[in-house]
């Protein structure tokens, strides 16, 4: 008698064991499959910061080269639809963003309407660093840049030109200043 109960038992456990392994592995999978999904829409709402970023970069250098065509009704007018463009983004896109990001974005261009046109050079020149370190966080929070070092380190491709050799020897008088 104690043997089938001890057989019992055994077969009890292993159908108790089946029974969690298989709930475990399904929300597993549904976990991979919500990730997949979540990953998505993250890189696309991180894309589309990138080109809003890079659209407004080129449309503010060419206002900031105009600035003397503007009067400061004008010039305020023009500042603040960026500011709000950015500010209305982070409001709809900002879910995957942290609140670094937000806040830095969403500051960006804060002071843009303040600019005179004796002062274009020198806020161009600022503008310019702020752009470049903002597209530097958004590529490392997005992810993108441990994929292009992995997808680096994987395929083991190194690009050689003229204009490549100058953009390195930039690069390292750039990390030399830092």
């Amino acid at each position: 008698m104690k043997v089938y109960l001890m057989e019992t038992m055994a077969a009890l456990g292993g159908i108790i064991t089946g029974i969690l392994l298989t709930e475990l592995f399904r929300r597993y999978n549904r976990i991979e499959s919500f990730n997949n999904q979540i990953f998505n829409e993250r890189l696309e709402t991180f894309n589309l910061l990138y080109q809003l970023l890079q659209d407004s970069y080129v449309e503010i250098n060419e206002f900031l080269d105009n600035r003397s065509k503007y009067n400061d009704e004008e010039w305020n007018q023009i500042a603040h639809s960026y500011i709000f463009k950015m500010v209305q983004f982070n409001d709809v896109k900002g879910f995957f963003f942290s609140d670094e990001l937000k806040v830095h974005t969403g500051a960006l261009y804060m002071g843009l309407e303040d600019v005179s046109f004796e002062y274009v050079s020198e806020y161009i020149e600022g503008f310019s660093r702020t752009h470049k370190n903002t597209i530097e966080m958004v590529m490392n929070e997005s992810g993108i840049s441990k994929i292009n070092k992995s997808l680096h380190g994987i395929i083991g491709y190194k690009h050689d030109s003229p204009i490549i050799r100058y953009f390195r020897q930039l690069k390292k008088k750039e990390r030399k200043k830092k």
